[in-house]
């Protein structure tokens, strides 16, 4: 080749040399700005993985204590007390947890009792586990925790929180290395020869062919059946009884009698039990309408008398003597008690007052004493005549009364009557309904499922294809 012809050929060739100079360099650009974008993935990536989780800090005691709540919480929980469907819950105030015995009372450092009420374990179903809130309000601090359980075979309870165990992590990591592996063999294939591939894919396909021809055989020379396999999950129940509050301390004593409508013994709610009674033993005075009582009194006037008297003093005649007196005034002696009615004079009267028991013996329970005030006054017999009675004072002639006696009543004979009461007595201890008893109904895998048959769980026989 001369001069010339070489210098057409390289005026020919250099455009397509600049052409694939640049397209390289475009190529080398790209990849470069790829990686520069992968790196500062990775980098975001890492930080968001070494960022520190953020941590709440609790007092000592406050977390002692909502942790208590939490591991009470779990152990209590079975099967047939959670929530049975999707965003079902249920609720356990710290209360119904100390009236089950699942915790002691919970209190702060400084011995105060938390909130009964304001404090409580809350649990949702998920669509495959279970959401469960623990707050607590205790000594100025509330706060709550979120745990997620379900049911797994190492779970010491029904519930527990899923572990990270070693062996997930390894998988994870051999399954990641068999995919390099097999992307690095897959490259490597891609530089054999043409005729090596087609040799293994004409192998595998005649395999394929020799597989399909022999189950045809087989399936023709077995009329044609054909064998599907399926799946059937397995009814159990179990009856789930009430769950009650502990029963009350007894109540104060509470009288009844024969025609009080109590129920004794223990029932769902009350519990009454008889208590003892008590004997009353009470006397009574009763007057006896029967048997009056009548006393002689002297004050009765039965006629008058004239004779000649001093006229500053009183006088009076006595009808059974026929003899005047002088009197004064009545006097009182006090109070006496006779064994029978006394009878007045001309100088001593008796006023009737009552009976009385508590002075005599048990006799006295059919003849009482009777009670009388006692009165007297002074009288002397006026006998003298007008001109001797003149010496000492004005003398005039007077009516004078005449006094004689008379039967009066004055009450009714009263007996003393004695009767003895009794009293009867019960006491009483009530509770509260938690959750009612039901019938708790759970579909399984496995018509022998030995985790559902410790819990109490039967089966029932009846299954359906899933």
């Amino acid at each position: 080749m001369d001069y010339e012809e070489y210098q057409d050929v390289e005026v020919y060739e250099n455009p397509r040399k600049k052409l694939l100079k640049k397209i390289i360099i475009v190529l080398l650009i790209l990849v470069a700005i790829l990686g520069i974008i992968f790196l500062i993935r990775l980098a975001v990536r890492s930080r968001k993985v070494n960022e520190p989780t953020p941590t709440y800090t609790y007092s000592t005691w406050f977390e002692e204590n909502i942790n208590k709540m939490k591991e009470a919480a779990i152990s209590y929980y079975t099967l047939e007390k959670l929530p049975s469907e999707e965003g079902g819950n249920v609720r356990l105030t710290l209360k119904q947890m100390v009236e089950l015995n699942l915790l002691s009372m919970l209190k702060d450092e400084k011995g105060n009792e938390c909130s009964f009420d304001d404090s409580y374990v809350e649990v949702i179903k998920l669509s495959t586990e279970y959401q469960m809130k623990v707050s607590l309000n205790c000594g100025g601090e509330k706060d709550y925790l979120l745990v997620y359980l379900s049911h797994y075979d190492y779970c010491k309870y029904y519930l527990c929180e899923k572990k990270e165990t070693k062996s997930t992590t390894e998988e994870t990591t051999k399954s990641s290395s068999s995919s390099a592996s097999s992307s690095s063999s897959s490259s490597s294939s891609s530089s054999r020869s043409t005729s090596s591939s087609t040799s293994t894919s004409t192998s595998t396909t005649t395999k394929k062919k020799r597989k399909v021809t022999s189950e045809s055989d087989t399936s023709s020379n077995s009329s044609s059946i054909s064998v599907i396999s399926k799946s059937y999950k397995y009814l159990y129940t179990k009856e789930v009884a009430a769950q009650y509050s502990a029963w009350s301390n007894w109540s104060e004593d509470k009288e009844y009698t024969s025609s009080s409508n109590i129920t004794w013994g223990k029932q769902e709610f009350v519990w009454n039990e008889k208590n003892g009674s008590k004997t009353t033993t009470t006397t009574k005075e009763v007057k006896d309408t029967s048997k009056p009582i009548y006393q002689t009194t002297y004050d009765n006037v039965i006629g008058y008398y004239t004779q000649y008297v001093c006229s500053s003093y009183n006088y009076f005649r006595d009808s059974s003597t026929s003899t005047t007196y002088r009197y004064g005034d009545w006097k009182s002696q006090g109070t006496k008690v006779f064994e029978k009615v006394p009878t007045d004079t001309t100088n001593t009267r008796y006023l009737y007052k009552g009976m009385d028991y508590t002075m005599c013996s048990d006799s006295c329970t059919l003849k009482p004493y009777y009670i009388y005030e006692v009165q007297t006054r002074k009288i002397t017999a006026e006998n003298r005549s007008q001109s001797q009675l003149s010496a000492e004072c004005n003398v005039e002639k007077k009516q004078i009364d005449i006094y004689g006696k008379r039967i009066i009543f004055v009450d009714y004979l009263t007996n003393r009557v004695t009767s003895t009461t009794t009293k009867y007595y019960y006491h009483t201890k009530t509770r509260t309904l938690i959750s009612k008893a039901y019938t708790s109904s759970v579909w399984s895998n496995s018509s022998n499922d030995k985790d559902l048959i410790a819990q109490g769980y039967k089966y029932t026989g009846r299954q359906e294809e899933i």
